[in-house]
């Protein structure tokens, strides 16, 4: 592995780690202080991704015009602060602030995939990305397992005291790692100036996006898939305890289950698959075997068929981001890499906004398998865009 994107890669689990530590408990704080039933479910994944949607690409052009190391670290003090504040947080409102500010401070993501893209050979770009990703899965997996027994420290009450803590801490190591062991991966030569290139087509992210059919065929399923996903994620511990029985413990080993199997997609299966399929290809295989899981877990209830059903979710689900991210890359010249990752990561916030705020209203006003059936219709539309979207030329893999 390349030292840089192994530094990197450490450096994101780190952060990645913190903010899985407070998503536990913080729901059972915002029960506790008795918040409205809309919030109790949309202030913590809801409102972090909404900002995170609205933020991102602009730290992405951010780091366009003045590297990527720095809006990493400014990213990372700002996760610092958010959780300082959480870990004194008394109220409602003062819980949503935190995570507002956490969603618009999270401009590491397109910052830390366009860092990847700047440092690997074209032909290397969907294995390196892969093993990126790989950390946001262990991240998500290991948080959330150090961050329940944190939540009872000391109180009978569940607390955000500790988790706020610990993720300040885990925020700080990942900012002095970055400080002092990650080198700068945009070379000023390569740098677009911010706001400095008028009315030409890319002088907003948003233009970027607009100005490449392409460009919106890869954020348009990457949106349907990240609302899939969220969809998915957001009811499945109440469907669990409904229809299977199954309790928080259960509901956790299943996300754990999720987390692992994309982690190993990612890492191990991405960089392999891509080299005999092409970019592409991963991402059909990936839509595919994400979409089969849900249908396997949505119209057969019984325990082996919900396990294999979970099992396949997460291979699938583990080979669409890297592969979107890398055929997206493509798109994209070294002067604008971070500001068209930032567009490209925002159709997965966008998915977390809206599938949280749909599935409860499907899962209570129509059926319990609403939800899982509703995001696997989805699928189907993003299936057929990313067939639509050409494989790299060997010109742009050789990086010619």
């Amino acid at each position: 592995m390349n030292k840089r994107i192994f530094v990197l890669w450490l450096i994101v689990l780190i952060d990645l780690i913190g903010f899985g530590l407070t998503t536990p408990s913080f729901p059972l704080v915002m029960k506790q202080l008795d918040a409205d039933p809309f919030w109790l479910t949309f202030a913590g994944p809801g409102v972090y991704s909404l900002f995170q949607f609205l933020f991102t690409p602009v730290w992405g052009r951010l780091s366009d015009a003045y590297g990527r190391r720095p809006i990493l670290m400014l990213s990372m003090l700002g996760a610092l602060v958010s959780y300082l504040v959480m870990a004194h947080a008394d109220s409602v409102w003062l819980l949503i602030l935190t995570r507002a500010i956490g969603g618009i401070m999270s401009g590491n993501i397109g910052a830390a995939f366009a860092y990847v893209t700047d440092v690997t050979e074209p032909k290397e770009r969907a294995k390196s990305l892969g093993i990126l990703a790989s950390a946001f899965g262990i991240g998500f997996m290991l948080g959330p397992l150090i961050g329940g027994p944190l939540g009872t420290i000391g109180s009978e009450l569940v607390s955000l005291r500790w988790p706020g803590y610990v993720a300040a801490a885990l925020s700080t190591l990942a900012f002095l790692g970055t400080w002092l062991l990650l080198s700068e991966s945009l070379p000023p030569a390569n740098r677009k100036p911010f706001g400095a290139t008028g009315r030409r087509a890319g002088h907003s992210p948003w233009k970027t996006l607009l100005s490449r059919p392409v460009l919106i065929s890869i954020v348009a399923t990457t949106f349907m898939i990240g609302t899939a996903s969220a969809m998915m994620q957001s009811v499945y511990p109440i469907w669990a305890f409904d229809t299977h029985g199954h309790n928080s413990k259960l509901v956790g080993v299943a996300f754990a289950l999720l987390a692992l199997l994309a982690v190993i997609a990612q890492a191990g299966l991405t960089g392999t698959l891509a080299r005999r399929v092409g970019e592409r290809g991963v991402g059909v295989l990936g839509i595919a075997g994400f979409g089969i899981g849900l249908a396997m877990i949505s119209f057969v209830h019984y325990p082996a068929v919900l396990w294999s059903g979970l099992a396949v979710m997460g291979l699938g689900y583990g080979l669409t981001n890297p592969a979107f991210t890398s055929l997206a890359s493509f798109q994209a010249s070294p002067q604008e890499r971070g500001a068209v990752m930032g567009v490209f990561q925002s159709g997965t916030s966008l998915g977390r906004v809206i599938g949280p705020a749909l599935s409860g209203p499907i899962y209570m006003g129509m059926s319990h398998a609403g939800p899982f059936l509703t995001a696997t219709l989805l699928c189907v539309p993003a299936l057929w865009l990313i067939l639509r979207v050409p494989e790299p030329t060997q010109g742009a893999r050789s990086g010619a």
